[in-house]
């Protein structure tokens, strides 16, 4: 089991192409470390990530091979992190700024190496600041005035 905190995620897509980019000044990961019960933290502040999307006529949804790479730690300059996988993803249209994909549900599967340690993984993720928003914005819907 592993733990990942991005903060300030940007995320680039070109429509046409599918092609795309995430880039992150800070993610905390936290994974157990091999054969111990001990958990080991990587903070790092080089982030990125690019990946296709095989569907990228679609807005619901995504299907993308994903390649990234984590580097700059902030306890070992030299802690990284790379891993390859397979990321499916849904989304919605967002309510303020409509020309974005807001993404809510990913579910991703992998290979990834830290510190040259090789994981197989298996991840599930859910955007919690964009179903409050939309929690919120239902709320903010059905008070009267």
């Amino acid at each position: 089991m592993s733990c990942n905190l991005r903060i300030f995620n940007l995320h680039f897509i070109d429509e046409e192409s599918g092609l795309g980019a995430n880039f992150s000044p800070f993610v905390l990961s936290g994974y157990p470390a091999k054969n111990t019960e001990q958990l080991t933290d990587i903070t790092t502040f080089i982030n990125c990530e690019l990946y296709y999307d095989f569907f990228h006529y679609r807005k619901a949804c995504s299907l993308e091979p994903v390649l990234s790479f984590n580097c700059f730690g902030l306890s070992n300059l030299w802690d990284y992190q790379l891993d390859f996988g397979l990321r499916f993803g849904l989304y919605y249209n967002p309510i303020v700024l409509t020309h974005m994909r807001a993404e809510y549900f990913t579910t991703k599967a992998g290979l990834k190496i830290v510190n040259n340690k090789p994981y197989a993984y298996f991840d599930v993720g859910i955007n919690l600041l964009e179903l409050l928003y939309i929690i919120a914005y239902a709320k903010y819907d059905d008070i009267s005035y």
